[in-house]
């Protein structure tokens, strides 16, 4: 696995042949991340980390995730971001635009051990957008994923 550190260390990016999963620090407690390809489990520990260093550092965390290019996930990498959302759930709060059944799946199945809906999905880019903006005033996706490297 490549790891690719910005220089502010605002953004990630984990590249595993042609899995590409990104992600960048917007505000002390919100997250983005951008993802292509199949999630293997090697990333489960870092971007988890990432995560909780947010949360520790804003005692919240949003994530805004970009899932539309996941093809597929390794299952411990998902139940290991299933078992901390739900040990996180009064803190925690996922955005996910996606359009494929797995995801829709993984969300579900979230939301389901956390107990109550912690996790919005949405298939419109525009809807997300507008709900990220609500929450991060001045989000801009493509801006976004253009400084996401």
């Amino acid at each position: 696995m490549e790891i690719r550190t910005s220089v502010d260390s605002k953004s990630v990016t984990f590249i595993d042949g042609n899995t590409i999963y990104r992600t960048q620090v917007l505000a002390p407690g919100v997250l983005f991340f951008g993802v292509t390809g199949y999630i293997p489990y090697q990333f489960a520990r870092p971007s988890i980390e990432l995560a909780a260093r947010e949360l520790a550092r804003a005692k919240r965390l949003v994530m805004f995730v970009d899932g539309r290019e996941i093809v597929a996930m390794n299952t411990q990498y998902r139940e290991e971001w299933t078992e901390w959302i739900r040990a996180n759930k009064s803190q925690f709060r996922g955005l996910f635009l996606i359009k494929s059944a797995l995801m829709t799946m993984v969300a579900n199945i979230a939301n389901m051990m956390a107990g109550l809906r912690v996790v919005e999905t949405y298939s419109d880019p525009v809807k997300f957008e507008l709900d990220c903006a609500k929450i991060y005033p001045g989000f801009d996706y493509r801006r976004v994923m253009n400084t996401v490297q």
